[in-house]
């Protein structure tokens, strides 16, 4: 898909959001651990997913992206999500001979089960995070 093949790779290539950039980069950059997600949030087609993955390619992580809509259907998908969580460092790159830390992206969170979305809820209101997780939704 064109789209696709044109994404920004970089928060170099992003054009504006100046300000959710820097957020951003401020969030990962942070040792661990991470005292909660960030939520990007806004109206379809305006570059939350782009932004998130970015963080990968400008900062050196190897993102994990989940559609969490079609992905966080119960308690017990939410829980095997907070288990592979855990480790910081990605096994893909270690078999690769590098040592790249996960970056957690969650898309379409709002598509997700409302039972999924509340225990996910709970992880983050009790736990802190071992990699950075963002969140992204259209609502």
């Amino acid at each position: 898909m064109w789209t696709e093949t044109r994404r920004p790779r970089t928060f170099q290539d992003v054009v504006g959001h100046h300000e959710i950039k820097e957020a951003l980069r401020s969030y990962v950059t942070s040792p661990p651990p991470y005292r909660s997600a960030i939520v990007l949030t806004g109206s379809p087609g305006i570059g939350k997913t782009t932004l998130a993955l970015a963080i990968g390619e400008t900062f050196g992580f190897d993102v994990t992206e989940l559609n969490a809509g079609k992905s966080l259907r119960s308690y017990a998908d939410v829980d095997s999500l907070k288990d592979a969580s855990r480790s910081s460092i990605s096994v893909s790159s270690l078999l690769r001979g590098e040592r790249k830390r996960i970056c957690l992206v969650l898309d379409e969170i709002d598509g997700s089960d409302p039972h999924a979305q509340r225990r996910l809820a709970e992880w983050l209101s009790k736990e802190d995070l071992a990699v950075p997780m963002i969140i992204v939704t259209g609502k």
